[in-house]
């Protein structure tokens, strides 16, 4: 009960459960949904959330190795840390509270291994996809705040907010 005489708990969950932007959200529940379908390719059990955690790691660092997408192609680092990110996320969130890192607990250490030596064999192999834009030349960044060109200033609504 709190102060006011209500019982605050479900309004703690609804809030609980908000905390996640949906990009968020979405990016989770498209970890999970590629972790079951692989478990599910596999025949494994895809009550995933519940083995205790030496067995999820065996999961993970069998998931790490095999994992492909759809075309047969292997996920790229980024979408291998996403994915992996999903995961911890949803071990940790409602309705689960597992209260385990598969990123840095040391359960995890040999599944982690395998997650690393594959990014470090997509480097090798040439298949790091992380492509950067090119960044704004210096001369057209300084035009483009220049006071006298308006793009970016304070003297009217459109111009301040590309300023921000």
């Amino acid at each position: 009960m709190t102060r006011n005489g209500y019982d605050n708990r479900d309004e703690d969950v609804d809030l609980h459960m908000n905390r996640n932007e949906k990009a968020t959200t979405k990016q989770t529940a498209w970890g999970m949904k590629i972790l079951k379908a692989w478990l599910i390719e596999k025949n494994e059990d895809t009550n995933f959330e519940f083995p205790p955690p030496d067995e999820i790691a065996a999961i993970l660092r069998r998931l790490y190795a095999e994992a492909r997408s759809r075309d047969g192609e292997r996920y790229s680092k980024s979408s291998l840390s996403r994915m992996r990110a999903a995961i911890n996320r949803c071990l940790n969130s409602p309705p689960y509270h597992r209260n385990i890192n598969i990123i840095q607990d040391t359960e995890f250490k040999a599944a982690n291994n395998i997650f690393t030596a594959l990014i470090k064999q997509f480097k090798a192999d040439g298949l790091d996809k992380t492509c950067h834009k090119t960044p704004i030349i210096t001369f057209n960044l300084r035009k483009l705040t220049s006071s006298t060109s308006g793009v970016m200033s304070t003297s009217d609504p459109l111009s301040l907010l590309r300023k921000i």
